[in-house]
């Protein structure tokens, strides 16, 4: 037996705290006149844009974060998003959501974030509401709360275990941007607080972003390179026309046996006319635009 169109409207507010949108209505099949019918009865109550409340369904602060998220095509974010993933200090006193650039309204109830960067990540679904994740929520927190009080929550993270050092160093690649909101702040906490090394995959994925972001040629992965003693090294990235080699390290500190070791590789390298590049872990989060300059440039000297 067909199913009400009634019940088909009921059973989808049901998942989304009592609310419907008029695209949802209208692809049930319903008419805009029979929208507008149970506005008019008080069946359905307005409560954004095209965002409608069923009748006897309880306004809550989880409704009314869900309505904006449907109006406007947004997830809840920020300190909104804090709240969903139940960190301490965060009450729902306020509505922060992220939309698309280009989506924003003039709101003296509601924050809105606009953003550029969305497709960065996908959002989770916290009691139906759309939200960003953890790790993207240590770079939006970042942009809104203190320094002091957002050390406090980073470490609470890590602590619980819901996001590691290595990838809020990975959100800090990923997101970083002149001008994105947040992103110095976290970078910020992580030259004080991140003192472990940076695993080599970690470090490899971080180079090869940024590399693509900028558009560079993709250098060959861990190639062997030989003189006539034998074996030198396997280098991390090799550029093999004009014999570039990028070696990545994510140790902080060396001690003596691994300085010899790398001097007297790096020497047989030149010699057989290679030129090397050394990337630290810090010299890519502190300063990745002087990195891929000076890797640019050297591949443009020996091409010429």
């Amino acid at each position: 037996m067909r199913r009400d169109i009634d019940d088909l409207a009921a059973a989808i507010a049901e998942g989304q705290h009592g609310l419907i949108t008029r695209r949802q209505a209208l692809g049930l099949g319903m008419s805009a006149e029979a929208i507008q019918h149970r506005r008019t009865t008080g069946r359905w109550v307005t409560v954004e844009t095209g965002v409608y409340r069923l009748r006897g369904a309880p306004e809550t602060i989880r409704s009314r974060v869900l309505a904006v998220c449907l109006a406007l095509g947004g997830i809840a974010s920020h300190r909104t998003a804090a709240w969903l993933h139940g960190l301490d200090g965060f009450p729902p006193t306020l509505i922060e959501v992220s939309v698309p650039y280009g989506r924003s309204l003039p709101r003296d109830d509601v924050i809105i974030h606009e953003s550029t960067d969305l497709h960065l990540f996908e959002p989770v679904l916290i009691d139906g509401i759309p939200t960003t994740p953890v790790a993207r929520l240590a770079v939006d927190l970042g942009a809104v709360i203190s320094f002091t009080r957002f050390d406090k929550v980073i470490a609470g993270l890590v602590r619980q275990k819901l996001v590691t050092w290595q990838e809020l160093v990975e959100q800090v690649f990923r997101h970083s941007r002149r001008g994105r909101n947040g992103v110095g702040v976290l970078r910020a906490l992580l030259q004080e607080r991140y003192g472990e090394d940076v695993g080599e995959s970690e470090l490899e994925r971080a180079f090869l972003h940024e590399l693509r972001r900028r558009g560079l040629p993709e250098p060959v992965a861990q190639h062997p390179i030989y003189d006539r003693d034998g074996f030198i090294a396997r280098v991390d990235f090799a550029y093999l026309d004009v014999r570039v080699a990028i070696e990545l390290d994510g140790r902080r500190y060396h001690d003596d046996t691994v300085f010899e070791y790398d001097r007297d590789k790096r020497d047989r390298l030149v010699a057989i006319g290679w030129a090397v590049q050394e990337v630290t872990w810090r010299m890519l989060f502190d300063h990745p635009e002087r990195v891929f300059r000076r890797i640019e440039r050297t591949v443009a000297e020996r091409t010429t």
